[in-house]
């Protein structure tokens, strides 16, 4: 519990006036992109647990860190409702909330919303990477966080999913930037065309809109 506390030294970030922490499956990366963000945003501490059990240095930083209050990203095959038990029984209690999609694509998009709800999130920009690997969107999510905060959506390499483009074209009329993550190997340049065209269809009023790749 000492060294939770010592290797996240500010207080954790609030919502609704209570610290808060981040907790995602520990077995796979994509939920933990998703969240990268709000995580840097507001300074949730992040925290990994096993699929099917709360992990003692999860539980252990939830108390040394003060949290109430607990955002679990992710279905119930990643983090399943044993764990959400396993948080309830805590003392002092905490409250918890899920976002979670079908899919990493659409739990992703989810995240994005509950930013833009809940965390003051501009939906004037939301950054892309590539889902199936953690390189580029590791690389780019405290950066989409330090930027409007921005939030991330996440896309197969070669054609968008249908959570992302679904959430692409709910707020294209507001969208108006944002990088894209990984050069052509890692995006292909027909979901970079989507995204564009995303970004684009503001309304002509606005300032002009800006997407660009942040690549090697």
């Amino acid at each position: 519990a000492r060294r939770a506390a010592e290797a996240f030294p500010l207080a954790p970030g609030k919502v609704d006036g209570e610290p808060t922490a981040v907790l995602v499956t520990g077995a796979s990366f994509g939920d933990a992109l998703a969240a990268g963000p709000m995580v840097f945003a507001d300074r949730f501490p992040l925290l990994l647990t096993a699929p099917t059990a709360l992990t003692p240095p999860a539980a252990a930083a939830i108390h040394a860190l003060g949290v109430r209050h607990v955002i679990i990203v992710g279905g119930d095959g990643a983090v399943t409702p044993g764990v959400q038990t396993q948080l309830a029984a805590l003392t002092p209690p905490v409250s918890i909330q899920r976002i979670a999609g079908a899919t990493r694509y659409a739990t992703a998009a989810a995240v994005w919303a509950f930013e833009l709800s809940a965390l003051g999130f501009s939906d004037a920009q939301v950054d892309l990477a590539r889902g199936d690997n953690p390189d580029d969107a590791l690389g780019i999510g405290a950066a989409a966080g330090s930027r409007g905060p921005a939030g991330l959506l996440l896309t197969p390499p070669s054609s968008p999913a249908a959570a992302t483009t679904t959430a692409l074209d709910q707020h294209a009329s507001t969208l108006r930037g944002g990088e894209v993550a990984g050069g052509a190997g890692a995006i292909d340049d027909a979901v970079l065309g989507y995204y564009e065209a995303s970004v684009q269809k503001a309304a002509p009023t606005e300032a002009p809109s800006h997407c660009s790749r942040t690549a090697p």
